[in-house]
């Protein structure tokens, strides 16, 4: 095997030889999106990409080259290759404000891998290549070695965060030990930083680990409130597959827990497989889950952060560890964190342009890249390769997400990665015959507030809106005890009415409504200082926000 799809392949996303027929096309799953054919990208291309003012779109291969795409001619034009930016194997690419390109990759030097960020900077119309950051050899794995892969600009644009998968399926003993410090870990590098050197040391990387116990976040994304959210693919047990809430300091479990389960084998009577029901026939070929006497203790005075839970109804399938059934949790009245086992979820995006209409406005969607019978193990009945929408709903109290997830779009071959524009998403699959899709959502009404379903607040509040400052739209969130007449109107620093947004009569609940810039008469307001004024009955709440232009 040719040493780059070696490396693809300990990604757990070796999924050419599955390649479906060329008749597979597409599906909507509503009446109200639509789907378009934009290109055939060809093989080995794992990473779409958009210049976040301009909405110019790009995609990379593994091989590393860059292309800029038309998406209306359905034509590419070639921009780069690894002799240019000095990545022969890259795995991350984002593209910042400015037009700076950033790259990950992982080169290979004597059985030792280097994690590498480049940054393409543009200097009088020209991209000059310079290494942000690397790291210190590390040894590579004979096991699922992810390296180093996503990366994702902080919202104010002086940070990159970029994520070092595992070098282990769950802890086990590989080649040249387990996990080391640099690994299943997610580190925040400052944009202008020229040759940062990563130590393979706690002590070293102290000033740049953002969250540590991460088995491999190979999508990022932050959703319009500034959250930052990552999916992952779990082990190869049974487990359910990751969506997590990333946070400072977080500490997400691995390898001691997975998909908010203990790994059984941290304790001294794991007998596989007799004890334990996730390990059917075939997940132990590799001889990785065994009594282990070794492995290593929980880290003291670390508390674990679980996945968000999934309330159903779709991507909830899993294996119940009592009795080896493979179930739909919604079905039977639980929940799982947070996908089906082996579905891969990737293509992380939300619509942070608040351009999608009613109940999808401001949300997150993601692609499960396996199909059912292409998974390694037991199929689960989930169909898979297919576009899903991530209704997140946060606690009360602030500290957890639960998500209702259902499918949009199924059909897709191989989906691996995506990206959104406006109100269209655009899909990228992997494989001989990888294609582009262009999924177009309905666009954002203006002047309507959408329910929060599940929202039933027993009092009258407006929350901070969201982005916040912000630059092209912003949510307002706000909430009524009771039917009422509710008036949500815009004022500037002046007290001078800028525009109505919300005059009708609502039923009690959460909503969200969307103020795009634009006063009474349609014009853009200048940037500065405003307020949200929300009145229902004879009360009136009003908050502050600010729009830079």
């Amino acid at each position: 095997m040719i040493p780059f799809m070696q490396y693809f392949a300990l990604f757990c996303l070796a999924i050419a030889a599955h390649a479906q027929p060329a008749t597979q096309v597409p599906g909507a799953l509503q009446a109200d999106i639509q789907i378009r054919e934009v290109m055939v990208v060809g093989k080995n291309y794992i990473r779409i990409a958009k210049h976040p003012a301009s909405g110019e779109i790009y995609y990379m291969g593994i091989n590393g080259l860059i292309f800029l795409v038309d998406v209306e001619t359905g034509t590419s034009e070639r921009l780069y290759s690894w002799l240019d930016h000095g990545v022969r194997l890259a795995t991350g690419f984002t593209v910042g404000a400015d037009g700076t390109f950033y790259i990950v990759g992982n080169p290979s030097r004597g059985g030792n891998n280097i994690g590498l960020i480049k940054k393409g900077v543009l200097v009088d119309g020209e991209r000059i290549w310079l290494t942000l950051a690397e790291t210190e050899p590390y040894a590579e794995s004979t096991g699922r070695d992810h390296k180093f892969n996503a990366i994702e600009l902080t919202p104010d644009g002086r940070f990159v965060l970029v994520n070092s998968g595992s070098r282990t399926d769950h802890g086990e003993e590989q080649s040249d030990g387990r996990e080391y410090p640099i690994t299943s870990a997610i580190f925040r590098l400052p944009i202008d930083a020229e040759g940062l050197y990563l130590p393979n040391d706690e002590e070293g990387l102290r000033p740049y680990l953002y969250a540590d116990g991460v088995r491999n976040s190979f999508d990022m994304a932050f959703a319009p409130n500034g959250d930052l959210f990552a999916t992952e693919n779990s082990d190869t047990r049974d487990n359910p597959e990751e969506l997590n809430w990333i946070r400072e300091g977080r500490h997400y479990g691995f390898p001691w827990r997975i998909a908010a389960d203990d790994t059984p084998q941290r304790f001294a009577d794991f007998n596989p497989p007799e004890s334990d029901n996730l390990l059917v026939e075939g997940i132990n070929m590799e001889g990785t889950f065994y009594n282990d006497p070794d492995y290593p203790p929980t880290p003291a005075g670390v508390v674990f952060t679980d996945p968000i839970i999934n309330v159903g109804p779709d991507a909830d399938k899993f294996r119940d560890p009592i009795d080896g059934l493979i179930k739909d949790a919604s079905d039977e009245g639980v929940t799982i964190s947070t996908f089906t086992p082996h579905s891969s979820p990737l293509g992380l995006v939300f619509d942070t342009e608040l351009a999608v209409d009613q109940q999808w406005m401001g949300d997150g969607f993601c692609l499960s890249q396996n199909a059912a019978n292409k998974r390694k193990y037991t199929p689960f009945g989930d169909p898979g390769e297919d576009l899903l929408h991530l209704d997140l709903v946060k606690s009360s109290d602030g500290e957890r997400y639960t998500t209702r997830i259902t499918r949009l779009v199924e059909n897709f071959r191989s989906p691996i990665d995506a990206v959104m524009r406006d109100h269209k998403i655009y899909v990228l699959e992997y494989g001989e015959m990888g294609r582009l899709w262009e999924v177009t959502l309905p666009s954002r009404r203006v002047d309507t507030a959408v329910l929060d379903e599940g929202v039933r607040p027993d009092n009258f509040a407006i929350e901070p809106n969201y982005p916040n400052p912000f630059n092209a739209a912003t949510i307002i969130p706000y909430h009524l005890p009771g039917a009422g007449t509710a008036r949500l109107r815009i004022y500037d620093t002046q007290g001078q009415l800028v525009r109505r947004l919300i005059e009708a009569h609502q039923q009690g609940g959460g909503y969200r409504a969307v103020w795009d810039g634009l006063d009474e008469r349609g014009a853009q307001v200048a940037s500065g200082n405003y307020f949200a004024e929300i009145t229902w009955g004879d009360q009136v709440k009003i908050e502050k926000m600010q729009l830079l232009k």
